[in-house]
């Protein structure tokens, strides 16, 4: 949490969205108003499980993202959807 602090909130987005943990088209609700921008590398956390891809879409509050790795196996649900370059920093 320290991390989304330092940064603000423009780029992290809270999802009630329950969604299979595999690639390919996921679209997430979230709310409206964050300055994600298609192709952008996104990620979506929830507990252990995860996707990784780029936002294909964004409008009002849905964001589509291409989903093309993953961990985890089933559902999962009220994920934080975050940049991806902000997990790859420490």
């Amino acid at each position: 949490m320290a991390k989304i602090a330092a940064r603000g909130t423009a780029f992290v987005a809270f999802s009630p969205s329950q969604l299979m943990i595999r690639t390919g088209e996921r679209v997430f609700t979230i709310d409206s108003g964050k300055s994600f921008l298609v192709g952008q590398s996104v990620m979506a956390v929830a507990g252990n499980n995860w996707l990784r891809g780029e936002i294909t879409a964004y409008a009002d509050n849905l964001l589509t993202v291409n989903v093309t790795s993953s961990n985890g196996d089933g559902r999962q649900s009220q994920q934080l959807v975050d940049r991806f370059d902000w997990y790859q920093r420490p």
